[in-house]
């Protein structure tokens, strides 16, 4: 009869404990962050690389949880828990983790996807009855910078007689982009034809803007004559060669504008906007008359273009030229 009662007795006690665990909710947890969506700067020594975004991390259960965050990088360099990613949250009570996301230097300019999550690890001290977790996607937006370098063979020879420009002399600028989108560029030609015009000249761009895609190159190419419909400048002040021709030398520049720089969309990291333009002009009186001169006329209004015939005999007096001057 003793044993019967004391079985009675440890039943009737485990009866409360056993309704006890039956009553633990389950864990949750909740995840918010702000901003959403951030910018960051990627250019070469930028100390802008990284944004901080606040994710309020909630525990809505009556038990204390542990939580551990992770994230998904979305191809950044890094997201970091400042403090940790291992959080107490005591019942019923949030806390607030700066989330800091860093993106490589020169990286290609875009959007990416940044996934912040928080799953729950322990319940009162020992792991939770259910898989519980929470997430909350954010946007980085990746800044683009403009870097392009000019670089120009100077001088440009033009040869014209007395007809207009000859065949085959022109100028050549090349524009190399060493930022992280295409960029779009546009020559301004104001000063060159400026000072041109001072001279009687003009100067044609076949092509005055480009998008140039990153890490690719664009050849900016000018040409500079006298327009046949206003014929001949004054040459009185040009040089006087030793074989009767002339020479006219013109510094000029020549300015490249981003549009996304200009319009705000992007950063002038490193932009030689600017390039110095030298210009030797040789007039040769009387090889308009050669042999089919007259190919290829009108390919540019206001222009009267020559062949390579001309082309050939006006190199042989500048090369001939040249080598008096240099002895």
């Amino acid at each position: 009869m003793k044993k019967i009662t004391l079985l009675v007795s440890i039943l009737f006690l485990a009866l409360p404990f056993s309704g006890v665990q039956g009553q633990v909710p389950a864990a949750q947890v909740e995840i918010s962050c702000s901003p959403e969506e951030i910018s960051v700067d990627v250019y070469p020594g930028t100390t802008g690389n990284s944004g901080d975004v606040i994710c309020t991390v909630s525990n809505p259960t009556s038990q204390d949880e542990k939580i551990e965050l992770s994230a998904d990088f979305g191809g950044l360099e890094d997201v970091e828990f400042i403090g940790g990613n291992i959080i107490d949250i005591p019942a019923g009570n949030e806390v607030d983790v700066t989330v800091r996301i860093t993106a490589p230097e020169e990286m290609v300019a875009d959007s990416r996807s940044v996934t912040v999550k928080a799953k729950v690890i322990e319940v009162n001290g020992v792991p939770p009855s259910n898989a519980a977790e929470s997430s909350q996607n954010l946007l980085v937006n990746i800044n683009s910078y403009d870097n392009y370098s000019l670089s120009y063979d100077a001088p440009t020879i033009v040869v014209i007689d007395d007809d207009g420009l000859v065949e085959g002399f022109d100028g050549m600028v090349l524009i190399e982009n060493n930022g992280n989108y295409a960029t779009k560029l546009l020559a301004n030609i104001t000063a060159l034809q400026s000072d041109l015009d001072t001279e009687g000249l003009i100067v044609s761009v076949p092509i005055v803007a480009d998008e140039i895609l990153f890490g690719e190159s664009w050849n900016f190419n000018f040409i500079v004559g006298y327009n046949e419909t206003t014929g001949e400048p004054d040459m009185s002040n040009w040089e006087v060669l030793a074989n009767g021709s002339k020479v006219l030398y013109v510094n000029s520049t020549i300015t490249f504008e981003s549009e996304d720089v200009n319009s705000g969309d992007s950063y002038c990291y490193q932009c030689n906007q600017t390039v110095d333009i030298n210009l030797e002009i040789y007039h040769i009186e009387g090889i308009y008359g050669a042999e089919d001169s007259a190919e290829g006329e009108g390919e540019i209004p206001g222009f009267l273009f020559t062949t390579s015939v001309i082309s050939v005999l006006g190199a042989l007096v500048i090369v001939s030229y040249r080598q008096s001057r240099d002895e």
